[in-house]
C-alpha cells in the first residue's frame, strides 16, 4: 500500500563527543566544578557550538571563567547548562546550529558509510533580527514611498473593526490580537492594495479621496496599518524565499530612493557576501554577528544550519522495514477514519449545506454565519471517551507487567486483534515521511539484515521534516529530491498539489519554517507577493464534500486542491485558516502518526511493541518525582532513593527524558547524566516525567557511535480516488451557492425543535403531531425529523401564512405535551434549506413536498406497528418504494439497491425479519400505509422532474441515499447500526426481486 520516494536524508550528530574529559564534580565542591567547567569548554567546537545555540550562555560562562571568584550556585547552574547541551549533542540528531547536521541518505543494495570532515555551514539572519532591520528600514519616509504594500489577506472584518489574529509580521513579537477601526479610509486603503501597489501611491490615492486630511495624516493611516499587519510591505519576504537579505536588497534597489539609508543598505549588500552556505573555510561567526548588531540588536542575529559531507548508504531493506512500520501504523491508529472532531465537522457540513454545493471557503469558516473551524482548534485538550481500542491497550499494558516483559513482540494476528473488528481499511494521506533510527552494532550486522528500525516521529507530507533543508543540500541531491516532491500522488485524481507559505505566528519560529517551493501550485496567507500563474488566491477557494470526504476547490479552475506545508512545524505556529486547509484534505482518512498508547498512556509502565525488525514505541516508566527526596537533599540521600526506584523499576542504562524538541539521551551510569536527570525531575516535581528507554552507543555502531535519524518519505501506492461530483459532474459551474437561512419571522417557514426523549417520540409523533393539526381551518404542508445531536429533540417544519398564528399554535401544542411529561424545550429556530444537497428554487420546493409525504408514510407506518409486519421489514420495503417512486419504475429501484452494496454495512440480519421483508406483498399492507405511499410517489416525481429539468450536478439517483437515510431517521430516529441492517433487507428485497424476474435457464423448455 505505501512505496519509498527516492528523497531520503540523515541528520546525524556532528562528532562523537569524547565523554569524561575531567571528572563530574560534586555540586558543593567549586573548584571541581570550575575545573570541569574550563575542561569541558576547551574542547574543540564546544564553546562556538553552544555560542550559536545560546549567546547569554556563552557571554555567562566566558565572563564567569575569566573571573577567579565564580560564585558556587551560579558555577553549579552554569555547568548543569553545558552538560545538557553536551548530552544533547551526544544524544541527538534532530538539526541543531552546529551540534548536528543534514545529508543526503542513499538506498542500495550494500550498506556503507564514509566519514568526512568537509562540512559545510549556511548562515542566514535570524528572523527577529531581519524583522527588526525591516521596521526600521520601513519607518524611514524616503524609503518606504519607494515600497509597494498589499493588504493582509488573513485581515477579517468584525463589526466595526478590522482585525489580524496576531502580528507575525511585527518586529516585536505579539500574541494579542491587533485591530483598527474599520473606518471608510481603512477599507479604501485595502481595496486599493488588494494587489501590490507603490506606497507612495496608495497615500496619493487615499489623499484625493479626503482633500479635508492633512496629507501627513494619510502618510499616518498607511504606516499605522502596515506596523498593525493590516497591510504588508514588500520589504517582509515570503515564507518560500530562502535568501531573505537578497530580497530585501533588490526591494530597496527597486525604491530607487534611499539616499537618507545609503549606507546602511551598503553594509546590508556587505553583509549579503559573508551569508548562505560556505564549505571548507573558517566563518567568523563573532565579527559577523558584531556587523548585524550594528544595524539591529537582537541576542542572536544569527540561525545557523550543517551540512555534514558524509556519505551514508543504507541497505534497501531498511526501507521495506520503513514502509511496513507505515503499514503497521496504519492498522494500530486510534482514528481509522480520521479525528472524531473532523468527522463531526463533515457530518455538520453536509447537514448545513449537503454534497452538491460549493462553498466559499470563507463563509466556511466564518464563526457566525458558517461553521467555524473543527472544535479541536481551541486550545482546550479535548478529553477523549475510553474507546475499545484504549481498552485493549489498557489490558496488554497491565499483562505485560504483571509476566514482567519489557517488550512484547507483534504479529499480523495481534496487530490485528489490538486494531479490532471496527478497523476498517480505509482512505490513507497520499504521502508521509519517517523519521527513524536505525539500531546495528556494525556495518556488517545492517548488510546482514541484523538491525531494528525505531520509529522516532512521522511528518504530515513527505516533505515535511525535509524541506527547510533543502537549500543546505548540494545542488544536484536538491534538484532530485525537488523532482520527486514535485511528483507526489496527490489523494484526489486531478487534484493541484498546493504548497501553503505564511509567517509563523511567533515570529521566531520563521527560522525553522521557511522552505522554498516544491510543489507546483501556491497557497500564500499573509505574505506581499504579486498574482502569479502558480497561485491560488484564498478568495478562489471553496469546500465541498462527498460521502467520504472534504475537499478544498480551486472555483475558477474547477479543480480540487490539496495543500500542504514543505515544513515541520507545529500546528500552533500556524494560522487556524493555514491550519484549516492543511488538515481538510487529510481530515478522514486515517491518522498515520507514531503509535498512540491512548488512555493507556497514564500507566506507570508501558511496554516497548516491536513488530518484526520495526520498534514502533519504545517502553516507557512515568515516574513521580515526590517519590524521590527533595532537591535541597544530599547528593548521598538521593542516590540510594535513586539506586532503590531503578532497580525496582529494571530501568535500563540508556534513557531518554523531555518532550519534543528538548528531549536528552542519558546514560544512567554516568554521574553527569544523573545530575541532570535529577535536575529535570526536580523541575517537574508537580507534573511527574515520562522516562523512554533509547538506544545504547554500541547500537549506533555502525555509524561510529554517532546519534543519527534517517528520513524516508513514503507514498501511498491506492488509486486517486474520484472528486465529488459537485466537482467532477458536467453541469452549470460553480454550483449553487448555499441558500440564505430563514430566521425566525422572516418568512411563512416555521422551524422548531422540541426536546423529546426517545422513549417518548413515538407517542408523541403517533398521538401529538395528528393533535396539532386537528383544529387547523386548513392544515399547513409539514414535515419532521427525529434528531439526537446535540440532544433527542423532533425537528419540525411547517409553511404557513401567518407565522405568528403557528407559532402560538405550536407553542400551545408543546405546553400541552410538555404537562403530560412528554416534551421539553421548545425552540423556533433558523431554517437552513439544503439547497447544495436537494437543489434550489422549483426542486427545493418539490423536495419539501417529498419531506412532507415522506412524514406521513413514516407515521403511517408506525400506526401499522400494532400490525404482525416488523417494522423494519416495513421500513425496508418502503426504501424500495421510495426508490422506485424516485427512478420512476420499481426495476430501476431495484437496480440501484442492487448496485450500491457498500451502504449495507455488515451487522447480522434477524433471519425471521429476512424472510417476512423478501416475501412482503406492497398490496396487502393497512390501507393508510398503500395511500401514503402512493402520495409519496406522487411527490417523488415531481421532484424527479424538477430535478432533471436542471442540468446540474443533482440527478434523481444522486438525492436517493440522502432520501433513504432521512426515511430510516423518521420512522426509527439515527441509529447507524439498524440503518445499515434495514438497507440490507432492503437489499435483499431487491435481489429477490430481480432473481424472480430473471427467468432459470432452461424454464422455457
Amino acid at each position: 500500500m505505501f512505496r519509498v520516494v527516492d528523497a531520503a536524508s540523515i541528520r546525524i550528530a556532528a562528532r562523537v563527543w569524547p565523554d569524561r574529559e575531567a571528572p563530574w564534580p560534586h555540586r558543593h565542591d567549586p573548584a571541581g566544578v570550575e575545573s570541569w567547567l574550563r575542561a569541558a569548554w576547551r574542547q574543540v567546537g564546544v564553546s562556538e557550538a553552544v555560542w550559536v545555540a545560546s549567546p547569554a550562555l556563552a557571554d555567562r560562562v566566558e565572563a564567569a571563567l575569566a573571573d577567579a571568584r565564580l560564585d558556587a550556585g551560579q558555577a553549579w547552574r552554569m555547568a548543569l547548562a553545558v552538560a545538557r547541551y553536551r548530552a544533547r549533542a551526544r544524544g541527538r540528531a534532530t538539526p541543531f546550529g552546529l551540534f548536528s547536521g543534514v545529508a543526503p541518505l542513499r538506498l542500495d543494495a550494500v550498506a556503507a558509510v564514509t566519514p568526512s570532515e568537509q562540512s559545510a555551514i549556511r548562515v542566514r539572519p535570524d528572523a527577529e533580527w531581519l524583522a527588526s532591520l525591516i521596521a526600521l528600514l520601513e519607518a524611514d519616509p524616503t524609503v518606504r514611498n519607494g515600497l509597494s504594500v498589499q493588504a493582509n489577506n488573513l485581515a477579517q472584518v468584525s463589526g466595526l473593526r478590522i482585525v489580524v489574529h496576531c502580528r507575525p509580521h511585527a518586529s516585536v513579537p505579539a500574541d494579542g490580537i491587533s485591530s483598527v477601526r474599520r473606518t471608510e479610509a481603512v477599507r479604501l486603503a485595502m481595496s486599493l492594495s488588494a494587489e501590490p501597489v507603490r506606497w507612495a501611491e496608495l497615500v496619493d490615492k487615499i489623499a484625493a479621496g479626503y482633500l479635508e486630511f492633512p496629507r501627513a495624516s494619510v502618510e499616518a493611516l498607511v504606516a499605522g496599518l502596515v506596523e498593525q499587519g493590516v497591510l504588508i510591505s514588500s520589504l517582509r519576504p515570503p515564507s518560500t524565499c530562502t535568501d531573505p537579505i537578497k530580497h530585501l536588497l533588490d526591494q530597496l534597489d527597486a525604491a530607487l530612493d534611499v539616499g537618507s539609508v545609503r549606507q546602511t543598505v551598503k553594509k546590508i549588500r556587505t553583509l549579503h557576501g559573508h551569508l548562505g552556505v560556505s564549505t571548507g573555510q573558517a566563518i567568523d561567526l563573532g565579527g559577523l554577528t558584531a556587523r548585524m548588531r550594528e544595524l539591529a540588536v537582537v541576542a542572536q542575529p544569527l540561525a545557523v544550519d550543517l551540512r555534514l559531507a558524509d556519505q551514508v548508504v543504507v541497505p534497501h531493506q531498511v526501507a521495506a522495514e520503513v514502509v511496513a512500520s507505515v503499514e503497521v501504523l496504519r492498522r494500530l491508529t486510534p482514528h481509522p477514519t480520521g479525528r472524531p472532531q473532523w468527522r463531526a465537522y463533515h457530518s455538520r457540513f453536509v447537514d448545513r449545506y449537503g454534497m452538491a454545493a460549493l462553498v466559499p471557503l470563507a463563509e466556511v469558516v466564518d464563526p457566525v454565519t458558517g461553521l467555524g473551524f473543527p472544535e479541536h482548534f481551541g486550545d482546550a485538550d479535548l478529553a477523549a471517551p475510553l474507546s475499545a481500542r484504549d481498552e485493549r491497550l489498557l489490558a496488554l499494558a497491565q499483562q505485560a507487567a504483571l509476566d514482567d516483559v519489557r517488550e512484547l513482540i507483534l504479529d499480523d494476528a495481534t496487530v490485528g486483534a489490538l486494531a479490532g473488528p471496527d478497523h476498517a481499511g480505509g482512505s490513507v494521506s497520499p504521502h508521509v515521511d519517517v523519521t527513524a533510527e536505525v539500531r546495528a552494532v556494525s556495518l556488517r550486522a545492517l548488510a546482514e539484515g541484523r538491525f531494528v528500525v525505531a520509529v522516532t516521529g512521522m511528518g504530515r507530507s513527505a516533505v515535511a521534516t525535509s524541506g527547510r533543508f533543502l537549500d543546505v543540500l548540494p545542488y544536484a541531491e536538491r534538484e532530485l529530491m525537488r523532482g520527486q516532491f514535485a511528483r507526489l500522488p496527490v489523494a484526489v485524481k486531478g487534484a493541484m498539489a498546493a504548497q501553503v507559505s505564511f509567517p509563523p505566528r511567533k515570529l521566531h519560529a520563521q527560522n525553522v519554517l521557511s522552505s522554498p517551493q516544491v510543489l507546483p501550485w501556491l497557497v500564500s496567507m499573509a505574505e506581499h507577493r504579486p498574482t502569479a500563474e502558480d497561485m491560488i488566491g484564498l478568495d478562489d477557494l471553496g469546500v465541498a464534500a462527498d460521502a467520504a470526504r472534504l475537499v478544498v476547490v480551486s472555483m475558477s479552475r474547477r479543480r480540487v486542491v490539496e495543500p500542504t506545508v514543505a515544513h515541520a512545524g507545529a500546528v500552533h505556529t500556524m494560522p487556524l485558516l493555514a491550519r484549516f486547509l492543511v488538515e481538510l484534505p487529510r481530515a478522514l482518512d486515517a491518522r498515520l502518526k507514531p503509535f498512540d498508547w491512548g488512555a493507556a498512556s497514564c500507566l506507570p509502565f508501558r511496554p516497548a511493541l516491536r513488530y518484526g525488525r520495526v520498534l514502533l514505541s519504545a517502553a516507557r516508566w512515568r515516574i513521580d518525582p515526590a517519590r524521590l527526596p527533595a532537591a535541597d537533599a544530599s547528593d548521598g540521600r538521593w542516590s540510594v532513593a535513586w539506586d532503590g526506584l531503578r532497580e525496582r523499576l529494571r530501568l535500563p542504562r540508556w534513557v531518554q527524558v523531555g518532550r519534543s524538541d528538548q528531549r536528552l539521551r542519558l546514560d544512567l551510569d554516568q554521574a553527569m547524566d544523573r545530575s541532570l536527570l535529577r535536575a529535570h525531575l526536580d523541575a517537574n516535581r508537580d507534573a511527574g516525567i515520562t522516562i523512554v528507554e533509547a538506544a545504547g552507543s554500541e547500537d549506533f555502531g555502525w555509524l561510529s557511535g554517532r546519534a543519527h535519524e534517517i528520513v524516508v518519505p513514503v507514498a501511498s501506492t491506492a488509486a486517486a480516488a474520484a472528486a465529488p461530483a459537485s466537482v467532477a459532474a458536467r453541469a452549470s459551474w460553480p454550483p449553487c451557492a448555499p441558500a440564505d437561512p430563514v430566521l425566525p419571522g422572516e418568512s411563512g417557514l416555521l422551524s422548531g425543535s422540541l426536546a423529546v426523549d426517545p422513549s417518548t417520540v413515538e407517542l408523541v409523533l403517533r398521538r401529538g403531531l395528528p393533535a396539532l393539526f386537528a383544529d387547523w381551518p386548513e392544515p399547513p404542508m409539514w414535515w419532521f425529523i427525529r434528531m439526537r445531536r446535540p440532544y433527542s429533540h423532533l425537528r419540525l417544519r411547517l409553511h404557513t401564512d401567518d407565522y405568528g398564528q403557528a407559532a402560538i399554535r405550536v407553542g400551545r401544542w408543546a405546553v400541552a405535551l410538555r404537562r403530560q411529561g412528554l416534551a421539553g424545550d421548545l425552540r423556533l429556530d433558523t431554517y437552513r434549506p439544503e439547497t447544495g444537497r436537494y437543489g434550489t428554487g422549483p426542486a427545493m420546493s418539490a423536495a419539501e413536498e417529498l419531506f412532507a409525504a415522506d412524514s406521513r408514510a413514516a407515521l403511517a407506518q408506525l400506526a401499522a406497528k400494532d400490525s404482525q409486519i416488523a417494522p423494519q421489514a416495513l421500513t425496508a420495503a418502503s426504501m424500495l418504494d421510495l426508490a422506485a417512486a424516485m427512478l420512476g419504475s420499481r426495476e430501476s429501484g431495484c437496480e440501484w439497491l442492487v448496485a450500491r452494496p457498500e451502504h449495507a454495512g455488515r451487522a447480522p440480519i434477524d433471519r425471521g425479519v429476512l424472510r417476512q421483508a423478501v416475501a412482503l406483498d406492497p398490496t396487502l399492507l393497512p390501507d393508510e400505509v398503500q395511500r401514503a405511499w402512493q402520495e409519496r410517489a406522487q411527490a417523488a416525481g415531481r421532484y424527479a422532474d424538477a430535478l432533471s429539468a436542471f442540468s446540474g450536478p443533482l440527478t434523481p439517483a444522486t438525492v436517493l441515499t440522502s432520501l433513504t437515510h432521512l426515511h430510516f431517521v423518521r420512522a426509527h430516529g439515527p441509529d447507524e447500526a439498524a440503518e445499515q441492517v434495514t438497507y440490507r433487507l432492503a437489499r435483499h428485497i431487491a435481489l429477490a426481486t430481480v432473481r424472480r424476474r430473471v427467468p432459470t435457464p432452461g424454464a422455457a423448455r
